[in-house]
C-alpha cells in the first residue's frame, strides 16, 4: 500500500498489533489456546456441580421429618380445640332443632286454627237455626 507521498507503509503499524493466535483452528496444538490449568478448573467446577445435583435429592429425602410436640402443653391445646369444635357442633344442632320445632308449632297452630274456625262457624250457624226453629 502506498501513502500519499509515495512511500510504502509497513504491514503492521503500532495501532494494529500483530496477531499471536492462529485463526485456522479454534484450539491450536501449538499451546496458544486455553491453558491446562484453566481446563482443569472448569472440569473440577463441573464435577462439583454434577455431584451437588446428584446428591442433593438423596440428602433431602434422607432427613427425618420434624417430630410433632406431643407434650402436655400440646395435649391441652388439642383438648381445647376439640372442646371448642364440640361446642360449636352442639350449638348448631340446638339451633336447627329450635328452628324445626318453631316451624312445626307454627304450622300445627295454623292448622288447628283453620279447623276450629270452620267448626265454630258451623256450630254458631247451627245454633242460630235451632233457635229459629223453636219459636
Amino acid at each position: 500500500m502506498k501513502a500519499l507521498g509515495g512511500k510504502k507503509e509497513p504491514l503492521h503499524t503500532a495501532r494494529q498489533p500483530r496477531r499471536r493466535f492462529s485463526t485456522s483452528t479454534a484450539n491450536p496444538a501449538s499451546g496458544n489456546g486455553i491453558h491446562l490449568s484453566m481446563k482443569t478448573k472448569r472440569q473440577l467446577s463441573a464435577l462439583f456441580l454434577v455431584t451437588a445435583l446428584v446428591c442433593a435429592p438423596a440428602l433431602a429425602f434422607g432427613q427425618p421429618a420434624p417430630a410433632q410436640d406431643t407434650g402436655a402443653k400440646q395435649d391441652m391445646k388439642n383438648a381445647g380445640h376439640e372442646t371448642k369444635d364440640a361446642a360449636k357442633d352442639t350449638g348448631n344442632g340446638v339451633k336447627q332443632g329450635t328452628k324445626k320445632a318453631y316451624h312445626a308449632t307454627k304450622h300445627g297452630t295454623k292448622k288447628a286454627w283453620h279447623k276450629t274456625k270452620d267448626t265454630t262457624k258451623g256450630a254458631v250457624n247451627g245454633g242460630k237455626e235451632g233457635a229459629k226453629q223453636l219459636e
